[in-house]
Protein backbone atom coordinates (compact mmCIF):
# COMPACT_ATOMS: atom_id res chain seq x y z
CA UNK A 1 0.00 0.00 0.00
CA UNK A 2 3.07 2.08 -0.01
CA UNK A 3 4.95 1.33 -2.81
CA UNK A 4 7.12 -1.87 -1.29
CA UNK A 5 8.27 0.81 1.52
CA UNK A 6 7.32 -1.45 4.27
CA UNK A 7 6.30 -4.68 4.87
CA UNK A 8 4.32 -6.30 7.55
CA UNK A 9 3.81 -10.16 8.53
CA UNK A 10 0.41 -11.95 7.90
CA UNK A 11 1.02 -15.55 9.20
CA UNK A 12 -1.42 -16.05 11.92
CA UNK A 13 -2.52 -19.37 12.00
CA UNK A 14 -0.16 -19.99 8.62
CA UNK A 15 1.15 -23.50 9.97
CA UNK A 16 4.66 -23.42 7.79
CA UNK A 17 6.05 -20.01 6.80
CA UNK A 18 8.16 -21.99 4.09
CA UNK A 19 6.01 -20.49 1.44
CA UNK A 20 6.98 -21.46 -2.59
CA UNK A 21 3.29 -20.80 -4.08
CA UNK A 22 1.11 -17.91 -3.33
CA UNK A 23 -1.38 -15.97 -5.38
CA UNK A 24 -4.30 -13.18 -4.69
CA UNK A 25 -7.51 -12.87 -6.67
CA UNK A 26 -7.04 -9.27 -8.42
CA UNK A 27 -10.25 -7.85 -7.80
CA UNK A 28 -10.60 -7.26 -3.99
CA UNK A 29 -7.24 -8.69 -2.62
CA UNK A 30 -9.05 -10.46 -0.25
CA UNK A 31 -8.69 -14.26 -0.99
CA UNK A 32 -5.40 -15.70 -0.89
CA UNK A 33 -3.62 -19.10 -1.59
CA UNK A 34 -0.54 -20.03 -0.21
CA UNK A 35 1.33 -23.12 -0.06
CA UNK A 36 4.79 -25.11 0.08
CA UNK A 37 6.64 -28.42 1.27
CA UNK A 38 3.67 -28.66 3.74
CA UNK A 39 0.17 -28.24 1.77
CA UNK A 40 -1.71 -24.83 0.95
CA UNK A 41 -3.84 -22.42 2.98
CA UNK A 42 -6.36 -20.49 2.30
CA UNK A 43 -7.19 -17.13 3.41
CA UNK A 44 -10.79 -14.82 3.22
CA UNK A 45 -9.23 -11.34 4.84
CA UNK A 46 -6.25 -10.50 3.34
CA UNK A 47 -3.68 -12.57 4.91
CA UNK A 48 -4.81 -11.76 8.65
CA UNK A 49 -6.02 -15.50 9.25
CA UNK A 50 -5.26 -18.68 7.39
CA UNK A 51 -7.01 -22.24 7.44
CA UNK A 52 -5.05 -25.67 5.87
CA UNK A 53 -7.32 -26.77 3.01
CA UNK A 54 -4.59 -29.21 2.13
CA UNK A 55 -1.67 -31.27 3.48
CA UNK A 56 0.52 -34.21 1.63
CA UNK A 57 1.79 -31.60 -1.00
CA UNK A 58 4.38 -30.15 -2.23
CA UNK A 59 3.37 -26.73 -4.11
CA UNK A 60 5.32 -25.18 -6.49
CA UNK A 61 2.97 -22.55 -7.73
CA UNK A 62 -0.65 -21.51 -8.03
CA UNK A 63 -2.90 -19.17 -10.00
CA UNK A 64 -6.69 -18.16 -9.73
CA UNK A 65 -9.26 -17.63 -12.47
CA UNK A 66 -8.53 -14.22 -13.77
CA UNK A 67 -12.69 -13.55 -13.15
CA UNK A 68 -13.54 -16.96 -10.98
CA UNK A 69 -12.52 -16.68 -7.44
CA UNK A 70 -13.54 -20.37 -6.36
CA UNK A 71 -11.15 -21.43 -9.30
CA UNK A 72 -7.57 -22.31 -9.02
CA UNK A 73 -4.96 -24.43 -10.22
CA UNK A 74 -1.89 -25.46 -7.76
CA UNK A 75 1.19 -27.18 -9.25
CA UNK A 76 3.34 -29.91 -7.66
CA UNK A 77 6.35 -30.48 -7.36
CA UNK A 78 9.28 -31.57 -4.95
CA UNK A 79 9.48 -35.29 -3.34
CA UNK A 80 5.68 -35.64 -3.79
CA UNK A 81 5.50 -36.07 -7.44
CA UNK A 82 3.94 -33.74 -10.10
CA UNK A 83 0.74 -32.80 -11.97
CA UNK A 84 -1.79 -30.09 -11.30
CA UNK A 85 -4.31 -30.10 -8.63
CA UNK A 86 -7.51 -27.40 -9.40
CA UNK A 87 -10.06 -26.31 -7.15
CA UNK A 88 -13.99 -25.23 -7.71
CA UNK A 89 -14.66 -24.00 -4.51
CA UNK A 90 -11.84 -21.07 -3.45
CA UNK A 91 -9.80 -23.67 -2.25
CA UNK A 92 -11.78 -25.85 0.32
CA UNK A 93 -11.38 -28.94 -1.89
CA UNK A 94 -8.67 -29.87 -4.96
CA UNK A 95 -8.65 -32.55 -7.26
CA UNK A 96 -6.71 -33.81 -9.97
CA UNK A 97 -6.58 -32.51 -13.18
CA UNK A 98 -6.68 -34.94 -16.55
CA UNK A 99 -3.70 -36.76 -18.00
CA UNK A 100 -1.14 -35.74 -20.56
CA UNK A 101 1.21 -34.47 -18.10
CA UNK A 102 5.32 -35.48 -17.17
CA UNK A 103 5.93 -37.02 -13.56
CA UNK A 104 7.69 -34.14 -13.13
CA UNK A 105 7.52 -30.84 -11.35
CA UNK A 106 5.46 -28.05 -12.21
CA UNK A 107 7.66 -25.14 -11.77
CA UNK A 108 4.92 -22.13 -12.99
CA UNK A 109 1.75 -22.20 -14.31
CA UNK A 110 -0.54 -19.63 -15.57
CA UNK A 111 -4.19 -19.57 -16.65
CA UNK A 112 -4.69 -17.57 -19.85
CA UNK A 113 -6.15 -13.88 -19.39
CA UNK A 114 -8.82 -13.77 -21.83
CA UNK A 115 -9.60 -17.94 -22.57
CA UNK A 116 -9.55 -19.11 -19.15
CA UNK A 117 -10.33 -22.82 -20.02
CA UNK A 118 -7.13 -22.57 -21.78
CA UNK A 119 -3.92 -22.85 -18.86
CA UNK A 120 -0.02 -23.09 -19.31
CA UNK A 121 2.67 -25.02 -16.76
CA UNK A 122 6.43 -25.11 -16.73
CA UNK A 123 7.96 -28.42 -16.13
CA UNK A 124 11.20 -29.94 -16.48
CA UNK A 125 10.43 -30.82 -19.84
CA UNK A 126 8.91 -28.03 -21.52
CA UNK A 127 5.68 -26.12 -21.33
CA UNK A 128 2.40 -27.86 -21.48
CA UNK A 129 -1.20 -26.55 -22.02
CA UNK A 130 -4.77 -27.40 -21.88
CA UNK A 131 -7.68 -26.47 -23.53
CA UNK A 132 -10.37 -27.52 -21.33
CA UNK A 133 -9.74 -26.38 -17.33
CA UNK A 134 -7.42 -29.51 -17.18
CA UNK A 135 -9.38 -32.46 -18.38
CA UNK A 136 -6.48 -32.90 -20.84
CA UNK A 137 -3.00 -31.47 -21.67
CA UNK A 138 -0.57 -31.54 -24.26
CA UNK A 139 2.85 -30.57 -24.79
CA UNK A 140 3.21 -26.83 -26.26
CA UNK A 141 6.77 -26.81 -26.60
CA UNK A 142 6.79 -25.34 -30.71
CA UNK A 143 10.53 -24.08 -31.02
CA UNK A 144 11.85 -24.38 -27.62
CA UNK A 145 15.09 -26.19 -27.85
CA UNK A 146 15.51 -30.13 -27.25
CA UNK A 147 16.57 -31.85 -24.27
CA UNK A 148 17.73 -30.53 -20.62
CA UNK A 149 17.47 -26.87 -22.45
CA UNK A 150 13.82 -27.20 -22.53
CA UNK A 151 13.81 -26.91 -18.95
CA UNK A 152 10.78 -24.06 -18.72
CA UNK A 153 10.92 -22.47 -14.69
CA UNK A 154 8.81 -19.00 -15.20
CA UNK A 155 6.23 -18.05 -17.97
CA UNK A 156 4.56 -14.90 -18.58
CA UNK A 157 2.02 -13.61 -21.24
CA UNK A 158 0.57 -10.50 -21.87
CA UNK A 159 -2.71 -8.99 -20.98
CA UNK A 160 -4.16 -7.78 -24.10
CA UNK A 161 -4.11 -9.45 -27.59
CA UNK A 162 -2.52 -10.60 -29.84
CA UNK A 163 -1.01 -12.54 -26.72
CA UNK A 164 2.40 -13.64 -26.56
CA UNK A 165 4.09 -15.90 -24.13
CA UNK A 166 7.04 -15.96 -22.23
CA UNK A 167 8.96 -19.08 -21.63
CA UNK A 168 12.08 -18.74 -19.36
CA UNK A 169 14.37 -21.78 -19.65
CA UNK A 170 16.83 -22.94 -16.56
CA UNK A 171 18.64 -25.64 -18.12
CA UNK A 172 22.41 -25.68 -19.98
CA UNK A 173 22.88 -24.99 -22.37
CA UNK A 174 19.61 -23.03 -23.85
CA UNK A 175 19.24 -20.88 -20.83
CA UNK A 176 16.89 -17.52 -21.62
CA UNK A 177 13.72 -16.11 -22.34
CA UNK A 178 11.69 -17.47 -25.11
CA UNK A 179 8.77 -16.10 -27.13
CA UNK A 180 5.42 -17.48 -28.41
CA UNK A 181 3.39 -15.08 -30.04
CA UNK A 182 -0.30 -16.71 -30.49
CA UNK A 183 -1.53 -16.57 -34.27
CA UNK A 184 -4.94 -14.48 -34.91
CA UNK A 185 -7.81 -16.71 -33.07
CA UNK A 186 -5.88 -18.92 -31.63
CA UNK A 187 -7.60 -19.82 -28.19
CA UNK A 188 -10.81 -21.08 -28.20
CA UNK A 189 -13.29 -18.09 -27.28
CA UNK A 190 -15.58 -19.98 -24.27
CA UNK A 191 -18.58 -16.98 -24.28
CA UNK A 192 -21.71 -19.10 -24.53
CA UNK A 193 -24.95 -18.54 -26.16
CA UNK A 194 -27.95 -20.30 -24.14
CA UNK A 195 -31.38 -20.66 -26.30
CA UNK A 196 -34.36 -19.91 -25.42
CA UNK A 197 -32.56 -16.86 -23.22
CA UNK A 198 -36.41 -16.16 -22.14
CA UNK A 199 -39.60 -18.72 -21.32
CA UNK A 200 -42.42 -18.45 -19.49
CA UNK A 201 -43.68 -21.07 -17.88
CA UNK A 202 -47.51 -21.44 -16.13
CA UNK A 203 -48.16 -21.29 -12.43
CA UNK A 204 -48.57 -24.98 -11.78
CA UNK A 205 -44.87 -25.34 -12.55
CA UNK A 206 -42.87 -28.39 -14.31
CA UNK A 207 -39.85 -29.15 -16.33
CA UNK A 208 -37.92 -26.69 -18.33
CA UNK A 209 -34.81 -27.05 -20.36
CA UNK A 210 -31.97 -24.52 -22.11
CA UNK A 211 -29.38 -25.64 -24.62
CA UNK A 212 -26.08 -24.31 -24.23
CA UNK A 213 -23.89 -23.51 -26.97
CA UNK A 214 -20.27 -22.96 -26.43
CA UNK A 215 -17.02 -24.91 -27.85
CA UNK A 216 -16.47 -28.60 -27.56
CA UNK A 217 -12.97 -27.68 -25.74
CA UNK A 218 -14.69 -24.81 -23.13
CA UNK A 219 -16.14 -25.98 -19.50
CA UNK A 220 -18.87 -24.30 -17.54
CA UNK A 221 -20.56 -24.29 -14.69
CA UNK A 222 -24.78 -23.49 -14.05
CA UNK A 223 -26.38 -21.89 -11.27
CA UNK A 224 -29.53 -20.63 -10.27
CA UNK A 225 -29.56 -16.92 -9.35
CA UNK A 226 -32.10 -15.49 -6.36
CA UNK A 227 -35.35 -18.22 -7.37
CA UNK A 228 -35.45 -21.21 -5.16
CA UNK A 229 -38.04 -22.55 -6.97
CA UNK A 230 -35.92 -23.16 -9.93
CA UNK A 231 -34.23 -26.92 -8.73
CA UNK A 232 -31.89 -27.94 -11.58
CA UNK A 233 -31.63 -31.91 -12.89
CA UNK A 234 -28.77 -32.18 -15.25
CA UNK A 235 -25.07 -31.46 -13.85
CA UNK A 236 -24.14 -28.34 -13.06
CA UNK A 237 -20.94 -28.87 -14.64
CA UNK A 238 -19.84 -30.38 -17.74
CA UNK A 239 -17.83 -29.40 -20.75
CA UNK A 240 -18.94 -28.12 -24.47
CA UNK A 241 -22.53 -27.81 -25.67
CA UNK A 242 -24.87 -28.78 -23.37
CA UNK A 243 -29.23 -28.98 -22.29
CA UNK A 244 -29.50 -28.02 -19.07
CA UNK A 245 -33.30 -30.00 -17.41
CA UNK A 246 -34.88 -27.56 -14.70
CA UNK A 247 -37.61 -28.25 -12.66
CA UNK A 248 -40.07 -25.14 -11.68
CA UNK A 249 -42.52 -25.49 -8.41
CA UNK A 250 -46.14 -24.48 -8.16
CA UNK A 251 -46.46 -20.71 -7.80
CA UNK A 252 -49.16 -20.35 -5.34
CA UNK A 253 -48.85 -16.13 -5.69
CA UNK A 254 -47.76 -13.64 -8.37
CA UNK A 255 -46.18 -14.11 -11.29
CA UNK A 256 -42.12 -14.55 -10.74
CA UNK A 257 -38.96 -14.38 -12.53
CA UNK A 258 -35.50 -16.33 -11.82
CA UNK A 259 -32.45 -16.81 -13.81
CA UNK A 260 -30.00 -19.32 -14.74
CA UNK A 261 -26.18 -18.94 -15.60
CA UNK A 262 -24.56 -21.38 -17.49
CA UNK A 263 -21.39 -21.12 -19.62
CA UNK A 264 -21.58 -17.11 -18.91
CA UNK A 265 -25.10 -16.81 -20.38
CA UNK A 266 -28.31 -16.28 -18.85
CA UNK A 267 -32.01 -17.85 -19.21
CA UNK A 268 -34.58 -15.77 -18.05
CA UNK A 269 -37.30 -18.08 -16.51
CA UNK A 270 -40.85 -15.65 -16.06
CA UNK A 271 -43.83 -18.39 -14.31
CA UNK A 272 -47.03 -16.52 -14.12
CA UNK A 273 -49.30 -15.78 -11.16
CA UNK A 274 -51.95 -18.19 -9.32
CA UNK A 275 -55.77 -17.61 -11.67
CA UNK A 276 -57.21 -18.11 -8.16
CA UNK A 277 -55.53 -14.83 -6.61
CA UNK A 278 -57.89 -11.70 -6.75
CA UNK A 279 -56.79 -9.03 -9.13
CA UNK A 280 -53.80 -7.17 -8.72
CA UNK A 281 -53.83 -3.06 -8.61
CA UNK A 282 -52.09 -1.29 -11.12
CA UNK A 283 -49.26 0.64 -8.82
CA UNK A 284 -47.78 4.25 -9.59
CA UNK A 285 -44.57 5.25 -7.42
CA UNK A 286 -42.81 8.46 -7.18
CA UNK A 287 -39.79 8.92 -5.13
CA UNK A 288 -38.82 12.31 -3.61
CA UNK A 289 -37.24 13.54 -0.11
CA UNK A 290 -39.36 11.73 2.16
CA UNK A 291 -39.17 8.75 0.47
CA UNK A 292 -41.59 6.63 -1.98
CA UNK A 293 -45.39 7.37 -2.44
CA UNK A 294 -47.28 4.26 -4.11
CA UNK A 295 -51.17 5.09 -5.29
CA UNK A 296 -53.22 2.62 -6.59
CA UNK A 297 -56.68 2.32 -7.36
CA UNK A 298 -59.00 0.20 -4.56
CA UNK A 299 -61.81 -2.29 -5.16
CA UNK A 300 -64.07 -1.58 -2.09
CA UNK A 301 -64.29 -4.42 0.74
CA UNK A 302 -60.55 -5.48 0.41
CA UNK A 303 -57.10 -5.10 2.18
CA UNK A 304 -54.07 -3.61 0.66
CA UNK A 305 -50.88 -5.10 1.94
CA UNK A 306 -47.29 -3.25 0.35
CA UNK A 307 -43.98 -5.62 0.37
CA UNK A 308 -40.79 -4.83 -0.83
CA UNK A 309 -37.73 -6.67 -2.19
CA UNK A 310 -34.21 -6.11 -3.20
CA UNK A 311 -34.44 -8.92 -5.87
CA UNK A 312 -37.20 -9.01 -8.33
CA UNK A 313 -36.80 -13.06 -8.59
CA UNK A 314 -36.82 -13.41 -5.00
CA UNK A 315 -39.40 -15.19 -2.79
CA UNK A 316 -38.33 -12.90 0.66
CA UNK A 317 -40.65 -9.74 0.41
CA UNK A 318 -40.54 -7.88 3.68
CA UNK A 319 -44.05 -6.16 4.21
CA UNK A 320 -44.19 -2.29 4.96
CA UNK A 321 -46.35 -1.74 8.31
CA UNK A 322 -50.06 -1.02 8.46
CA UNK A 323 -52.35 -3.36 6.12
CA UNK A 324 -54.46 -0.61 4.24
CA UNK A 325 -58.31 -1.20 4.53
CA UNK A 326 -59.61 -0.16 1.33
CA UNK A 327 -61.34 3.64 1.93
CA UNK A 328 -62.32 5.72 -1.24
CA UNK A 329 -61.03 4.87 -4.92
CA UNK A 330 -57.23 5.46 -4.42
CA UNK A 331 -55.04 4.25 -1.82
CA UNK A 332 -51.51 6.10 -0.66
CA UNK A 333 -48.66 4.61 0.88
CA UNK A 334 -45.41 5.77 2.24
CA UNK A 335 -42.06 4.08 2.16
CA UNK A 336 -39.34 6.15 4.09
CA UNK A 337 -37.02 3.80 4.35
CA UNK A 338 -36.43 3.90 0.84
CA UNK A 339 -34.12 7.32 0.85
CA UNK A 340 -30.84 6.07 0.76
CA UNK A 341 -31.12 2.68 -0.34
CA UNK A 342 -29.97 1.44 -4.18
CA UNK A 343 -32.63 -0.61 -6.20
CA UNK A 344 -35.92 -1.59 -4.35
CA UNK A 345 -38.84 -3.70 -5.64
CA UNK A 346 -42.64 -3.31 -4.72
CA UNK A 347 -45.55 -5.19 -4.85
CA UNK A 348 -49.16 -4.51 -3.70
CA UNK A 349 -51.02 -7.45 -2.18
CA UNK A 350 -54.48 -7.99 -1.67
CA UNK A 351 -54.86 -9.86 1.52
CA UNK A 352 -56.89 -12.97 1.50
Amino acid sequence: IDGGESWSARNNALGSTAIACLDAFRSDGKRVLAGGPFGIYRSDDGGDSWQQTLSQVYCGSLRFHPWNPDIAYAGRAGYMGGGVLRTRDGGVTWQPTGPGLPARDVDDLLVHPAFPNIVFVATDYGVYRTLNEGVTWQEYNTALPAGRSRWIRALAITRRPPFTLYAGAGGYPGMGVYVYRESEGEGQDCTGTVTPDLQTLSHPGGPGSATLSIGQDCCWTAEVGDASWITLNSPTTGQGTTTLEFTVAPNLGLARAGTITIGGAVATVIQSANPGLPPEPVVLAQADAVGLTLAWDVVSGRTYRVEYSNSLGSDSWVPLPGDMPARGAIAVKIDPTVVGVGTRYYRVRVVP
